[in-house]
């Protein structure tokens, strides 16, 4: 009896993705590249479950971007690590000659450090996620048509520059707690010396915070970038018929 539900659920599960895929499939005039979108104009898109407008597509897009992004910048380990190691830990504290600055020169002390601060801005990505989501579910996008046409890249400027400072007034409230609690021994035996240096964490906190938003765009960017290019590997049928795959 199992078996044959089982069949009966996958039978209307496969007729019911070919009747959606038809449903978009009929459309007019997207099978072109990601960049010229078919010459589709501004109008509504008749897609699975109704009717979606360009509007609709730009968010889809830049939810799909960031989702695809934090999921990588929420996790610490190898992305971090690298990223914490090319921003120099010298640099982003500014000692200079001193004890704090042998301490950062330390070959397996240095790794420590840049492990922990992947994880600090591993964290506070993961807590910023929302408010980047909340933006591109929300953006009164009245140039969609022109943002989609334009070259990849410039849907995700768009979003950055309607959250203004937002991003940023997130990140460094929470480096600057995360680096006055740290309980790593590393991360705290850095605290003291930048305190003994006359260093505020707080001064950090702003200059990682600048780092990591950057970086947090970067990535997105990049994956704008990419689904317009192979839309079909997000599974998205509104993408996929935007950018030319359905």
């Amino acid at each position: 009896m199992t078996g044959f539900r089982n069949r009966t659920i996958n039978r209307r599960a496969m007729l019911a993705g070919g009747a959606a895929m038809g449903a978009v499939a009929v459309l007019p005039g997207c099978a072109g590249t990601g960049d010229d979108l078919g010459g589709l104009g501004g109008g509504a898109l008749a897609g699975v479950g109704g009717a979606f407008s360009l509007a609709d597509a730009l968010r889809r897009l830049l939810l799909t971007a960031s989702e695809r992004a934090f999921a990588r910048l929420s996790e610490p380990g190898e992305f971090w690590d690298e990223k914490m190691a090319g921003l120099g830990l010298a640099e982003l504290t500014g000692s200079g000659a001193n004890a704090l600055s042998r301490m950062l020169t330390s070959g397996p002390f240095k790794a420590q450090l840049e492990n922990q601060f992947g994880r600090l801005a591993a964290d506070v990505s993961k807590r910023a996620a929302p408010q980047v989501y909340r933006a591109a579910r929300n953006i009164n996008a009245s140039e969609a048509t022109a943002l989609l046409r334009r070259k990849p890249g410039a849907a995700t400027a768009f979003l950055q520059r309607s959250m203004g400072s937002r991003l940023i007034d997130t990140l460094v409230p929470d480096l600057g707690r995360g680096l006055r609690s740290a309980r790593d021994d590393s991360m705290g035996e850095l605290v003291g010396a930048l305190n003994a240096a006359g260093v505020d964490a707080d001064k950090i906190a702003s200059r990682l915070g600048d780092d990591i938003e950057k970086i947090i765009w970067e990535e997105i960017t990049a994956e704008e970038i990419a689904i317009r290019k192979d839309p079909a590997a997000t599974r998205d049928l509104l993408l996929m018929r935007v950018f030319g795959d359905a």
